[in-house]
């Protein structure tokens, strides 16, 4: 094989790893035994929007909040409006978990302000994510 040949198919290769490593479900570094409990899920979900990890929190999200569908997070202005619309999870506190029938769960938080609210979450190919935003 030709120098010139190589080194280009080596670059291919290089650029392919890239945008594999990009496209990655950020959740598979978290294991699949912590991703089956509903308090890990919910905690880490609140630890990403607390970082400002869009990226993160919004592979913890089932269903996207309406209006929300096609939000682009590679875009900052995306990726900050839908910040935004998760603040009440910046700093929350879980109180409870709870499994019910037919892969859902709920979890009780209080937020940053001391408001006792809950979230409805839905286990999704052993990973649990949140629903009903």
């Amino acid at each position: 094989m030709p120098r010139a040949t190589f080194l280009l198919a080596a670059a291919v290769l290089t650029l392919a790893s890239f945008a594999h490593a990009a496209d990655a479900d950020p959740l598979d570094k978290l294991g699949d035994e912590n991703l089956a409990k509903i308090d890990f899920c919910f905690e880490k979900f609140c630890a990403a929007v607390a970082a400002k990890d869009a990226v993160l929190a919004a592979a913890f999200i089932g269903e996207m909040p309406r209006g929300m569908e096609k939000l682009d997070l590679k875009k900052e202005a995306d990726k900050t409006r839908l910040l935004a619309h998760l603040q009440n999870f910046t700093g929350a506190s879980l109180s409870a978990s709870q499994r019910l029938p037919g892969g859902l769960g709920q979890v009780t938080f209080t937020t940053k302000d001391g408001k006792s609210l809950s979230q409805q979450m839905r286990n999704m190919g052993g990973r649990w994510k949140i629903v009903g935003l």
